[in-house]
């Protein structure tokens, strides 16, 4: 890199710091010295902000140095294709102006210069819509050849098992049977039936092509699927009978009826984020560091969290604990008296899953806006049009907007991708009737334990649809950029990215020019002699700059709260690992099998819980005679059998009953089993005796042996508290807990007994028992339907959340970030590759079809889980800090840096990179938790773990019910992700304020 002289070095610094003045300041004093540096002419012409003057300093630079392309470059760009007129350079440096050109050629095909100023506007709109509608035409044929050789590849990837030819084949089947069932073969012998409809179904098979080779027969398909010409679902009524009123098995018919139910969602929730987001980020912008801007900072995590797990929140306090709203659904279970009332059905139903969608963007949308926002929001033309007393609302419109309006286009526009692959999850919650949902019942086996086959003409055709979807919403993406982003070129204008590659490639060989004269000693020792110099020099420069950036980062309570529970998740993670091997604990966890002797309660709550109650749910108490926690009494009987007497005491204090109430017995004899008789005694003398028949090694259950008639005919004031509800009746156990005729069901608190006569009828005989009332709480996690403790999988789901989120959200933000600066920085083949790549994986929907091919192949779900992952470099993320870079690239540090002949990774990496460190903290609060999540949302899909993670889990728990019954279930996996994103949110925060100077303090 050529070494700059000081003042250039000091200029350099203050544009960089946005001091312009100063800069001129400096780099006039230098060209008083040396009037020939054509580097100082070059940055005084881009310093101007007067046309005439920068044309001067350009043709100054061009006297000092005549090769210099760049300034050759931005003299066309200022005065055309006139002749330079070389004049002798000054000898003093003083700065002459130049006369513009008399004349300008008139190029073929442009307006004479004559002509008048209404033809000439008329000509330029006329040529200009061209343009336009020729860049659309472009841009759409792209489009469609992706979306063409993506819904081929997937066909042909899908069919390689003959997958999409068996449900043609069945499908004509099915059509068969139907004329069948409906007489047409009734005048034939069963023989002659059977052979007839093999028939017909050989024909309609060759009619459809299935007699095809297989590169025809998979184009044929290709063509069906993308003309909507899709044919009959096999099992139609199973797929549809979550949408009302149809009664078609068409499978357009069967889409078309469910698609503008999504879009409802869609246009509802997406229209309450445009019109509330912007004013609100703009408003952001301009007050930093409020307590606003803190507080709505403080929520974006909210943002970072899919739809369908706010979603199930959501239900759980509006629909299940309140009631407030229906659960799901799109109609109400009774038709309205009016048409106009299904309006209202309709909005109470809507409700729940638009706020859904809402809250899972628009935070996390104003937050981003926001950060780009605050890039302009202190601009010195701002400041200026405030010291001129603007209006905040043209202020926010003209200067803060406008130059950010195509990052917001970007990001706007990204979330509608994103969202189609995430309103499946969120309609299966809802079970809302859209497309999402019918995809979901599509898929093969995904009904529990059925064994459905599934519909995959269905499932490819919403694939089909999706595609045709994203399409759309990429191609209006590109139309609004070439509308609002003046950086895009259209038409015959010369494309921009072709002048920044013939920049380059003119810049790169002033280098190696350069280089070639500098280059001294090649011998190997001096070149590690100078590489163990550079890496001391650049430990000594980058030692002080880590010091400082950790010493700002605890300054800040939220990094050091942030940091305090990242520690405790890592001990977490390596305790996990350590205490809970992987393989054997994931397999114990789901092949384990209760023994018939349970002690964990189910569906328990944690124990934590009762700290919060004023009465509390009572712990499981185990009482083993064997270990001397009860009394026991031998009874030698001459006349008859021995006795043996087992008498339990135990305190009672809770204000509920046991979920059981069981006793194991372990006899010892040779033929004759002992017999047992259990009598309950409460505190008040009460006594109820069991008759507990032969001791085994079996559970004795209490609660199967309640008489509840004779209890209530006793007790006739207990029938106004007991419910003998044939599907939630209340338990039997509180007849040994309650008060005798007590009008309400509380506990006897107090001192219990319970007396276990065991009559021996075998010499030597011995008889222990094991008294167990299984409580309602267990540990800090509860339990699941299995009576499997959930502090395991809380615990062993730790390193997953650390190697999936951290990982995965900072490689993807990494390889985004440098992927699109590079494309950005080179232009041209590379740039468009790299457009193209992410386009096809933005229109084609890549999480419907990995599930596709998980169905059909069954891959490993953490294999499908890293594709995703990798693919999503290629996706939001490089669409996202592209636009930013499109804002930086043309810069004026930029080219001064090109001035004084930086590399290109140098411009890259120390340049562009760290201008947009701001944008990259939001993006890693945005992706840390949507991986942490996916592996959730692909258990909503059938897609499976056979390992306890937080997502496993919730899937469980959603499929068991748990909503209803066992909220905590769902809750603490959920608590566990919420507070892993918060933790990752208040890092981010902090890191946002140590490394945006604009939000530093003073």
């Amino acid at each position: 890199m050529t070494i700059l002289p000081p003042p250039l070095q000091t200029a350099m610094r203050l544009i960089e710091e946005h001091r312009p003045e100063e800069a001129s300041a400096y780099l006039l004093g230098h060209l008083h010295t040396h009037p020939d540096d054509d580097r100082a002419w070059y940055l005084m012409a881009y310093l101007s902000r007067n046309p005439r003057q920068r044309l001067t300093y350009l043709r100054q630079c061009l006297r000092a140095n005549p090769g210099n392309q760049m300034a050759k470059d931005q003299l066309d760009r200022l005065i055309g294709k006139e002749t330079i007129q070389e004049k002798p350079a000054n000898p003093m440096g003083t700065v002459k102006m130049q006369d513009r050109p008399a004349t300008v050629p008139v190029q073929h095909g442009s307006t004479p210069p004559n002509a008048t100023r209404r033809e000439r506007s008329r000509t330029g709109s006329v040529k200009g819509l061209i343009r336009f509608l020729v860049y659309a035409l472009k841009r759409g044929g792209a489009i469609a050849i992706t979306i063409i050789l993506g819904v081929f590849l997937t066909i042909l990837i899908i069919n390689q098992t003959g997958q999409v030819d068996n449900s043609v084949l069945g499908t004509i089947k099915n059509q068969v049977d139907q004329l069948s069932y409906q007489g047409y073969y009734s005048s034939m012998s069963s023989q002659e039936r059977m052979a007839a409809k093999e028939t017909e179904v050989a024909r309609r098979a060759e009619e459809a092509g299935l007699n095809l080779p297989d590169l025809p027969r998979n184009i044929l398909w290709t063509f069906r699927f993308l003309t909507l010409n899709w044919g009959e679902a096999q099992f139609a009524r199973r797929i549809s009978q979550h949408l009302t009123r149809l009664e078609s098995d068409n499978i357009r018919d069967i889409i078309l009826a469910a698609l503008p139910n999504t879009l409802l969602l869609m246009a509802a929730a997406y229209l309450v984020i445009f019109l509330l987001g912007i004013p609100l980020a703009l408003y952001l912008s301009r007050h930093n560091d409020t307590f606003i801007d803190r507080f709505f900072s403080f929520l974006s995590p909210l943002s970072s969290i899919p739809s369908w797990v706010i979603g199930i929140l959501l239900v759980l306090i509006f629909a299940v604990q309140f009631q407030l709203l229906p659960i799901n659904g799109m109609l109400d279970n009774f038709p309205p008296a009016t048409n106009w009332g299904y309006l209202a059905v309709v909005a109470r139903h809507m409700v729940l899953p638009v706020l859904s969608i809402v809250i899972s963007l628009f935070f996390q949308l104003v937050y981003t806006w926001r950060t780009y926002f605050l890039l302009f929001s202190e601009e010195d033309y701002v400041e200026l049009a405030v010291a001129k007393g603007l209006p905040d609302h043209l202020l926010h419109r003209r200067y803060i907007l406008r130059p950010g309006i195509p990052y917001v286009i970007t990001s706007f526009a990204m979330t509608f991708v994103s969202f189609w692959q995430t309103t499946t999850a969120l309609e299966v919650i809802f079970q809302w009737p859209g497309i999402g949902y019918t995809y979901i019942k599509s898929l093969p086996h995904f009904f529990g334990e059925s064994m459905f086959p599934g519909d995959l003409l269905v499932a490819v055709a919403i694939v089909v649809i999706f595609a045709y979807l994203l399409g759309f919403l990429v191609f209006l993406l590109d139309i609004l950029y070439a509308i609002v982003d003046p950086r895009i070129r259209i038409g015959n204008d010369e494309n921009l990215q072709l002048k920044i590659i013939r920049r380059h490639l003119n810049k790169m060989r002033t280098q190696r020019w350069e280089r070639a004269l500098r280059t001294t000693g090649n011998h190997p020792q001096q070149q590690r002699r100078h590489l163990r110099i550079h890496f001391r020099s650049t430990w000594k420069r980058l030692w002080p700059r880590l010091k400082s950036f950790w010493q700002d980062l605890v300054r800040y309570p939220s990094a050091v709260v942030g940091l305090a529970i990242l520690v405790l998740f890592i001990l977490g993670s390596i305790y996990a690992v350590i205490a809970y091997p992987y393989q054997e604990s994931g397999r114990d966890w789901y092949t384990a099998r209760l023994t018939g002797q349970p002690r964990v309660p189910r569906l328990a709550k944690p124990a934590w819980t009762n700290v919060f109650r004023k009465e509390t749910l009572p712990e499981t108490i185990i009482l083993d005679s064997a270990a001397g926690d009860a009394a026991k009494e031998f009874i030698d009987n001459p006349e008859g059998s021995d006795e043996i007497i087992l008498t339990y005491t135990f305190d009672y204090p809770y204000g509920d009953i046991p979920q059981d109430i069981l006793v194991y017995y372990d006899a010892a004899y040779e033929v004759k089993k002992p017999f047992a008789t259990v009598t309950w005694v409460t505190p008040n003398g009460m006594e109820y005796i069991f008759r507990g028949g032969a001791t085994e090694t079996l559970a004795f259950d209490l609660k199967e042996n309640i008489s509840m008639r004779r209890f209530l005919q006793n007790n006739p004031e207990w029938n106004q508290w007991y419910d003998t509800d044939k599907y939630n009746p209340t338990s039997p156990l509180w007849a040994l807990f309650a008060y005798p005729n007590a009008t309400t069901a509380f506990t006897q608190k107090g001192t219990y007994q319970v007396v276990i006569n065991i009559l021996l009828f075998e010499e030597e005989n011995d008889v222990d028992a094991e008294l167990i009332l299984i409580g309602q709480v267990y540990g800090l996690g509860g339990t699941d339907f299995m009576r499997r403790d959930l502090m395991f999988p809380l615990l062993w789901g730790l390193p997953y959340v650390i190697l999936l989120g951290l990982f995965g959200a900072v490689i993807t933000t990494l390889l985004a970030l440098i992927v699109a600066a590079i494309g950005v920085w080179f232009g041209g083949w590379v740039d468009n590759l790299i457009q193209r790549i992410t386009e096809a994986n933005m229109i084609l929907p890549i999480l419907a079809i990995a599930i596709l091919i998980h169905v059909i192949y069954g891959i490993n779900m953490t294999v499908i889980i890293i594709g995703v992952i990798l693919m999503n470099v290629f996706s939001t993320p490089t669409k996202t800090f592209r636009s930013a870079f499109l804002q930086i690239k043309d810069a004026l540090y930029i080219e001064a840096a090109q001035v004084y002949g930086a590399s290109n990774l140098r411009l890259i990496f120390t340049y562009m990179i760290p201008r947009v460190l701001p944008v990259i903290i939001p993006q890693l609060v945005i992706l840390i938790p949507g991986f942490i999540f996916l592996e959730a949302t692909f258990g909503l899909f059938n897609i499976r773990s056979m390992y306890p993670t937080w997502g496993r889990i919730i899937y469980e728990a959603l499929q068991e019910g748990a909503m209803y019954g066992s909220p905590y279930w769902v809750l603490e996996p959920l608590f566990m992700l919420l507070l892993t994103s918060f933790t990752f949110t208040l890092l981010g925060s902090a890191l946002d304020r140590v490394l945006n100077p604009r939000l530093k303090k003073e």
